[in-house]
């Protein structure tokens, strides 16, 4: 068994209610108030309290885990529950935008022809912002002559 020390807060609560919730939350784990510390009961409100567990405690934005005995932290770690449906593909990440297909700049009619969010990509790829979208062409096509 591994002994944590938890500190625990009451967070932006200053009657201390939320408080008074994260301490029972941590004694129905099996939490006890560290000996020779007191709980500082006025606005922020917080408290040491040790636990033996096989496992650590999960981390909260309220309370922060120690061990005990290397007093290095431990951190909540994030485990991936469902399949994302979020990818990126190869292709997309090395396809450079400010040409088209053919490794040419693109044209007037191509630059007409895209949505605002494809017009957008494609004055960022060179380095041109903003939310006019002749402004962004004008400035697309003014770094694209520079460059050539």
């Amino acid at each position: 068994m591994n002994q944590y020390e938890l500190y625990i807060t009451g967070g932006r609560d200053p009657i201390g209610y939320g408080f008074v919730e994260n301490v029972i939350h941590a004694a129905n784990l099996g939490a006890k108030l560290k000996e020779g510390t007191l709980p500082r009961m006025t606005f922020p409100q917080s408290i040491t309290m040790v636990i033996e567990s096989e496992l650590p405690p999960t981390p909260a934005a309220w309370m922060r885990v120690f061990e005990v005995d290397t007093k290095k932290e431990v951190f909540a770690t994030l485990e991936k529950t469902e399949p994302s449906e979020f990818s990126m593909d190869a292709e997309d990440e090395e396809k450079d935008l400010s040409t088209n297909d053919a490794g040419e700049p693109w044209t007037r009619e191509q630059l007409d022809g895209m949505t605002w969010d494809q017009v957008k990509a494609v004055g960022k790829s060179v380095g041109v912002t903003g939310r006019d979208r002749e402004k962004v062409i004008k400035g697309y096509f003014e770094k694209v002559s520079t460059s050539e």
